[in-house]
């Protein structure tokens, strides 16, 4: 529908609760299953912090993976689906630059890919869920280190979230809930 001259706006009103309501909104294609196995994969660069995680996971619905290296994650980013949360600790392989180099990896994904990566950054630094300091890294998660055996909580919890805040624009992009 093309819309030119002076009731443009009204027109795209108009057009846009068309669209609403005939309830014609696009259904995701190959939708993403609410309560699937999540891989989860895991690059932390203390080992002990390793142990915490896997022992909170234990009992969890989720697929762990220890990375053992920034281009083992890299590699995953690029298969679809392969990596649904990541957990990053910065000092990930620090010789390396692990940490700096995944996120900007992350960063240079296209939208829609990198909205099916959920990011979680770890450090002692951090206070556990403080969703400022997460946006401001540009991730969905922050918790602190000594706090990971409350991390599949913390997920689902925030989870749940950002699948709130996305609910509107998911169900207009006929993508799933993550």
């Amino acid at each position: 529908m093309l819309v030119t001259g002076q009731n443009s706006n009204q027109d795209l009103l108009q057009a846009l609760a068309a669209l609403l309501t005939s309830g014609s909104l696009a259904k995701p294609s190959t939708p993403l299953k609410q309560n699937r196995r999540r891989n989860v994969v895991v690059c932390l660069a203390n080992p002990e912090d390793v142990d915490t995680v896997q022992s909170a996971f234990q009992e969890q619905s989720y697929e762990l993976t220890m990375a053992t290296s920034p281009e083992q994650v890299t590699s995953m980013l690029q298969m679809s689906h392969q990596l649904d949360i990541l957990l990053l600790d910065p000092n990930f392989h620090a010789h390396q630059q692990g940490g700096a180099t995944i996120m900007r990896y992350l960063n240079m994904l296209n939208p829609a890919r990198r909205r099916r990566v959920f990011v979680v950054v770890t450090s002692h630094s951090y206070r556990s869920m403080d969703m400022q300091a997460a946006f401001i890294h540009g991730v969905n998660l922050v918790i602190n280190s000594s706090e990971l055996d409350t991390l599949p909580m913390a997920l689902s919890k925030s989870i749940q979230e950002f699948n709130s805040l996305y609910r509107a624009f998911n169900e207009a992009s006929g993508a799933s809930a993550f």
